[in-house]
């Protein structure tokens, strides 16, 4: 009998099915799982290749709330079809931004959305709804072959980008009284004017990054990273945080060498590894660029790492993987694995908004114990990012050797009992979190491997 009633609702669903809004679909979606233990399902073309609909776990809770108060539908995972009889409202199409799911809407929607936020962009962030035919629905465009017409990719960089432009500035005062930003004090005293004139003031630069590199003891090295980030034309600035507190280790400033981007020594209070991460008030990027005094650099490539983390900013996109897992231990894993969890610092792209919640958010206990161990703030980073995000890390790789100019050096991570503190490190970051959230992958992606 129950049998009966799940196909009588379909077919009876599907007749009445034939509106230009989404209500009908969500309907059909919800009937056929009211035998379940779901709340919810969405249209999703790509399942085993056939019309079958994948279960509410898949779906983030904003959406799905949105999706429930039959706002919307959701299209094979990646567009959202917006509803024709519901009053339009920009905290919808925000929300879609933010969730990277890419709205369907009509030409007077459009219309609205634009008049409240005037930013031209939003054409390159949506698709029109004139497309399709004019009762199609979710099942009708999920048929259309959307993910071959559009650029999806640049579409949903469009949507994170009106976000930040119209708001990110308007409410950035506010989000610095809950989390202030660190006043960054110059290593040189001749700079201090320099500083001041590059204390935040509201003006982000969306298509730049920020090199933050933190030092210590090696000079020469970090010369050579200075000229070769110098010359990049992504970066905003350079940031040099100095990690050695003894005053008669500072070169003179006119040793260093010369750069297009401006430099700025930060001076710090104390040898921590913590400093790695300060928000600090000359910042005007939402892209980091965190990097080790000893690393390689590969500005081509770099900035191609660059843009793959514009359209996943919400994750570490870097270089160096490492894994907390191997079969059923938990651990610190370096050995060659396609699978991996962790993406290191040292060379490694990362969004300002986490550098404001390392220092300003997680339990003090955390960062005493890596200022205790003199390790772990990356590993730190990678739980802080996880848990906000709830999605895996990128890893980039090159075909071609990356090396630009040899190092070689003997630092913390050449130490013997470095795996053990690792290791531990994980393990005391689990207990206090109550759980590893860290996702697991194993996408490589090869930044500099050619088309066709």
């Amino acid at each position: 009998m129950k049998l009966f009633i799940i196909y009588f609702s379909v077919f009876y669903l599907i007749f009445i099915g034939e509106s230009e809004d989404v209500n009908s679909t969500i309907i059909l979606y919800k009937n056929l799982n009211f035998s379940n233990n779901y709340t919810n399902y969405y249209y999703d073309m790509r399942q085993n290749g056939k019309n079958k609909p994948a279960n509410h776990f898949d779906i983030p809770p904003k959406i799905n709330k949105l999706i429930m108060e039959k706002k919307i539908c959701l299209i094979n995972g990646t567009f959202c079809l917006v509803s024709n009889h519901l009053p339009i409202k920009w905290e919808v199409i925000k929300i879609l931004f933010q969730e990277s799911c890419i709205p369907i809407m009509n030409s007077s929607q459009v219309e609205v959305i634009q008049q409240k936020i005037k930013n031209k962009s939003l054409e390159k962030a949506i698709i029109y709804r004139e497309n399709f035919s004019k009762k199609a629905d979710c099942i009708t465009i999920g048929n259309e072959g959307l993910h071959k017409n559009f650029n999806i990719s640049q579409i949903l960089y469009n949507g994170k980008n009106i976000i930040n432009q119209n708001y990110l500035l308007k409410d950035v005062n506010y989000i610095n009284n809950l989390n202030p930003l660190i006043p960054t004090i110059p290593l040189y005293s001749e700079d201090k004017k320099f500083f001041l004139q590059s204390k935040f003031i509201g003006k982000f630069k969306f298509n730049l990054f920020t090199a933050m590199i933190l030092t210590y003891k090696r000079t020469s090295y970090l010369k050579k990273i200075i000229k070769y980030l110098g010359s990049n034309s992504k970066i905003d600035k350079i940031i040099i945080i100095w990690n050695d507190q003894n005053s008669k280790n500072i070169p003179k400033k006119s040793s260093w060498p010369r750069s297009k981007k401006p430099l700025y020594f930060v001076k710090t209070k104390k040898n921590s590894l913590n400093n790695r991460f300060l928000p600090l008030d000359i910042i005007r990027t939402n892209g980091i660029l965190s990097i080790d005094d000893d690393q390689t650099i590969n500005n081509i490539l770099i900035n191609k790492a660059f843009k793959l983390w514009q359209k996943h900013n919400d994750v570490l996109v870097g270089h160096y993987k490492r894994r907390t897992f191997d079969k059923n231990k938990v651990g610190y894993f370096a050995k060659k694995n396609k699978s991996f969890d962790l993406i290191l610092t040292g060379l490694a792209f990362i969004h300002r908004k986490y550098l404001i919640k390392y220092t300003n958010e997680i339990n003090n206990k955390i960062r005493n114990y890596v200022d205790k161990h003199m390790n772990c703030e990356d590993i730190v980073m990678n739980f802080i990012v996880a848990e906000s995000s709830k999605k895996p890390n990128i890893f980039y790789d090159m075909i071609n050797n990356f090396n630009q100019f040899p190092f070689k050096f003997k630092g913390l991570s050449s130490q013997k009992s470095h795996y053990k503190e690792r290791e531990s490190c994980v393990k005391y970051l689990i207990k206090m979190y109550g759980k590893n959230p860290l996702k697991k992958a194993n996408t490589h992606l090869y930044l500099n491997k050619k088309k066709g």
